[in-house]
């Protein structure tokens, strides 16, 4: 990996974070993600890209009155679907693991033991925004 950026900090827990290509997990791109709650941010054809998808933010408040979800983080894409880990592929991390994800940027927001706590994960944001 030869790209030099600085990342900001995770948008929901505030962690370090960090890029992971073709080796470190099971699809074809590179995202950049928080080892602290487990952010997936959006996918990128290489890591120039995916940190550069990263980086962007929205200030992504719920677009109706009626929407629970706030919309997401880094696309501003207000469709937000539930997904889990199936059998616990994340490194360092037994069992079934909760999140809700961006259908339009990919995005996963934090993981979580309890699927009933995934909505509450998904909008906290750092800094209180």
């Amino acid at each position: 990996m030869e790209v030099e950026m600085v990342l900001e900090d995770c948008p929901h827990c505030g962690g370090d974070a960090k890029f992971a290509g073709l080796a470190d997990w099971p699809y074809l791109s590179y995202i950049v993600f928080c080892p602290g709650c487990l952010v997936k941010g959006p996918q990128g054809p290489d890591y120039y890209m995916a940190g550069l998808l990263w980086n962007e933010r929205s200030n992504a408040e719920p677009a109706a009155d009626d929407a629970v979800a706030r919309a997401c983080a880094f696309c501003a894409d207000e469709v937000v679907v539930e997904g889990n880990n199936g059998v616990g592929n994340e490194p360092g991390h037994k069992g079934t693991l909760y999140f809700r994800a961006c259908s339009d940027c990919l995005a996963r927001g934090p993981h979580v033991r309890d699927k009933d706590g995934t909505l509450e994960a998904w909008n906290r944001r750092v800094g209180g925004s």
